[in-house]
C-alpha cells in the first residue's frame, strides 16, 4: 500500500510538472498552462484516498488527515515556528554584518495564507497523515523522517524547474542543494508535530506558514542563514522533547 501511494503521488505529480518545467526551460513547446503545477498540492491526498479505498485503514487516515480538536497550543507552535526561524535567520545576518534582505509587505498576501493552508492540507493528509505512520512501523522515527523528507523534497523537483527564475545549470543545481537541505530539516519539525498532536491539520497549519515566510522573504528557499537557523530550531526542539517523541513514536508503531 505505502509503495503504490508513492508511485501514484510522484506519477501523477510530474506528469504535471515535468511538461511544464520542459516548455518553461525552453526544451519542449508549450503542452500544459504553467498554472495548472498548483493542482500537485493535492496529489499526495489522491493517492492516499485512492489507495485506502478498500481498506479498513481508511477511517484511521480520514481521523488523522481531519483532526481539529487538537489543543490550541499547537496551532500556535505550528504557525510560529517558521517566522521564529525567519526572526533568527535576521538576527544572525545583523550578527555577521550581512545586508538583510527585502520583505513583500502587500496586504493581499493574505490571501496566499488562505491558498497555501488549503494546498498544504492536500499535501499533508498524504505525506504526513498516511505515508508517515506507516513508514514509522518497524523503522523508527529517525529513519522514517529521514527517508520521507528527502522523498518529499524529490517530489518537489520538477515544479522548481517549472519556474522561469531557474535554469538547467550549475548555480540552479546550487540553490537545489540549498532547498533540499532546508525542506528535508522542515520536514523533522512536520513529522515531530504529527507525532504530538496526530492530526494533519496542525502540521498543515505549520507547512502554509512556512510556505508564506518563503512569499514574504522570495528568496527564503536558498538563504543560508534561515537554512542553519532552522537546523537549530529543529535540533533544539527534537533534543528537548525527546521523551516525549520517544512516547509517541512507541505509540505509533504498534
Amino acid at each position: 500500500m505505502l509503495v503504490r501511494f508513492f508511485v501514484i503521488a510522484f506519477a501523477l505529480c510530474w506528469l504535471i510538472t515535468v511538461p511544464i518545467a520542459l516548455q518553461v526551460q525552453g526544451v519542449t513547446p508549450r503542452l500544459l498552462p504553467p498554472p495548472l503545477q498548483w493542482l500537485i498540492g493535492f496529489v499526495p491526498l489522491i493517492a492516499a484516498a485512492w489507495v485506502t479505498r478498500r481498506s479498513d485503514e481508511r477511517a484511521a487516515w480520514l481521523a488523522a488527515a481531519t483532526r481539529v480538536r487538537v489543543a490550541p497550543m499547537w496551532y500556535l507552535i505550528a504557525a510560529l515556528l517558521p517566522w521564529l526561524a525567519l526572526a533568527g535567520a535576521f538576527g544572525l545576518r545583523v550578527i555577521l554584518g550581512k545586508e538583510l534582505p527585502p520583505l513583500a509587505t502587500d496586504p493581499t498576501i493574505a490571501v496566499y495564507g488562505f491558498v497555501w493552508l488549503v494546498l498544504a492540507w492536500g499535501e499533508e493528509a498524504g505525506w504526513r497523515a498516511f505515508a508517515l505512520p506507516r513508514m514509522i512501523r518497524g523503522r523508527g522515527f529517525w529513519i522514517a523522517a529521514t527517508t520521507l523528507g528527502v522523498l518529499w523534497c524529490v517530489w518537489h523537483y520538477p515544479k522548481l524547474y517549472a519556474s522561469p527564475y531557474l535554469h538547467f545549470d550549475a548555480m540552479s543545481l546550487k540553490g537545489i542543494a540549498q532547498f533540499s537541505a532546508q525542506i528535508v530539516i522542515a520536514n523533522y519539525l512536520l513529522c515531530w508535530l504529527f507525532l504530538r498532536t496526530g492530526s494533519a491539520v496542525v502540521t498543515s497549519v505549520f507547512h502554509a506558514s512556512f510556505n508564506l515566510v518563503a512569499t514574504v522573504h522570495a528568496l527564503a528557499a536558498i538563504d543560508p542563514t534561515l537554512t542553519i537557523v532552522m537546523a537549530l530550531l529543529t535540533a533544539g526542539v527534537l533534543v528537548a522533547d525527546r521523551a516525549a517523541l520517544r512516547n509517541a513514536d512507541a505509540n505509533v508503531s504498534r
